[in-house]
């Protein structure tokens, strides 16, 4: 699955970190879920089921989903595209949309301030027996997060909140990757 967006310039660079590490606003983040593979139901309702936790899969899951937002907050600190331990933790669509949110910021002389709460539950790991694909839930709060000029002046409009985020993440070797992730709007959760 890929998760695609539709945005202008700023609301993609403000949505990204927004969820991260509140790199700024999104005021209503339009988005279409696909996928490659036929529907699994016919219902408009989307059913999350917490899988029980305790799995070693399970507790590598969030690891490296819960990694992503720490490693993408602290190179917020500082718009720094190029930080090592983004890649520890993500990889394809969810790499490359926080690089060019971090380049972004970065170009803008625009940092962030502050962490992304996050509470994520898998809602699905496949295969069940063997996984090597996972899906989590979150309601992220990135509203203790802001965007601040380099001199230090808080940019306009760049308060956060609770919103709905799902992400994808796959078993590259021997360790957890979130490949692509998307926010819904602030309050969707």
């Amino acid at each position: 699955m890929r998760i695609q967006h539709r945005y202008s310039p700023t609301r993609y660079a403000v949505a990204l970190l927004a969820t991260a590490v509140s790199v700024g606003t999104v005021a209503g983040c339009d988005q279409q879920v696909t996928s490659r593979s036929a529907p699994r139901s016919t219902s408009t309702a989307e059913v999350t089921r917490p899988m029980p936790s305790g799995s070693s899969a399970q507790q590598q899951v969030l690891a490296a989903y819960n990694g992503m937002w720490s490693a993408m907050s602290a190179a917020a600190e500082s718009s720094d595209p190029t930080a090592p331990a983004l890649s520890r933790h993500a990889t394809d669509f969810a790499l490359d949309k926080i690089t060019r949110g971090l380049r972004i910021d970065n170009d803008n002389g625009v940092v962030t301030r502050g962490a992304v709460k996050t509470a994520p539950t898998i809602t699905e790991l496949t295969p069940p027996q063997d996984p090597r694909e996972a899906r989590v839930a979150d309601c992220g709060d990135d509203g203790e997060t802001a965007k601040y000029t380099r001199a230090g002046a808080r940019v306009p409009d760049s308060n956060g909140g609770r919103r709905k985020i799902q992400a994808r993440l796959k078993l590259v070797g021997d360790r957890w990757l979130v490949t692509d992730f998307a926010m819904l709007a602030v309050g969707s959760c």
